[in-house]
């Protein structure tokens, strides 16, 4: 708190502003900050004007005890926006996680994802309908019981990929059903992460290639059969 000597009219001031200067000269000014859980957040200030003296402890006293209630009543405020503002947050992050899982269950493709040692974590409708096994026979296991003992090193070096933030598109090979069945495959696996953007795991999608592998084969025999025939016509023709 402080007293504030006689002041002399700005030469800004406006003539409206002068006259109030004149009239009611500033006489004691007394300010404290606004302070909730060791955050400043602003300040109150009173102001005393005409001819009445400087502002006494009682006053300040006032002052702090105002400023002490507008802090806490500010800081409610703004927590309860905070706990709104979290929520909302929340609820979109929930419906767009219900709506991605809606995605990944109903599709045509095997959807599944696994922790960056090859646990299966998470397996959808379509990778039941193409690999054969229910998500509880899978869940837990090692995404390995798809792989075929001629290539062992293949999740291991696609993991190492995911490792380093990588993503595998379009990767034809072969995968072992529940039953014992080869299927031609096409795969594509791109990393998963947590909240803080770390690498937790990969997220893989399978398509099946069986048939059309079996028509580019039928096509490719086909094209090889014409081909044989012609070479004979013209073998005919040249006799």
């Amino acid at each position: 708190r402080m007293t504030v000597p006689s002041q002399d009219v700005p030469p800004d001031a406006s003539e409206a502003q002068a006259e109030f200067i004149r009239r009611h000269p500033m006489s004691a000014i007394m300010g404290v900050p606004l302070v909730a859980r060791g955050r400043l957040l602003g300040g109150i200030s009173l102001v005393r004007y005409g001819r009445a003296g400087a502002y006494v402890e009682e006053d300040e006293r006032f002052l702090r005890d105002l400023a002490d209630r507008s802090a806490l009543a500010i800081d409610n405020a703004t927590l309860y926006r905070e706990a709104r503002e979290a929520a909302a947050a929340r609820e979109r992050a929930e419906k767009s996680s219900r709506r991605l899982m809606a995605i990944v269950e109903s599709s045509e493709d095997a959807i599944l994802s696994k922790t960056l040692d090859g646990t299966i974590t998470s397996w959808n409708r379509g990778a039941e309908r193409l690999y054969g096994y229910s998500a509880e026979e899978v869940v837990g296991k090692p995404v390995s019981i798809l792989v075929p003992p001629e290539l062992p090193h293949e999740i291991p070096e696609i993991l190492e990929k995911i490792g380093r933030s990588e993503m595998v598109e379009h990767f034809d090979t072969v995968r072992v059903t529940k039953d014992g069945r080869r299927l031609n495959v096409s795969l594509s696996v791109s990393p998963l992460l947590d909240g803080a953007g770390n690498i937790v795991g990969a997220s893989a999608i399978a398509r099946d290639m069986t048939e059309r592998k079996k028509v580019e084969e039928e096509l490719h025999w086909t094209l090889k059969e014409l081909a044989d025939m012609k070479f004979a016509l013209d073998e005919s023709a040249i006799v």
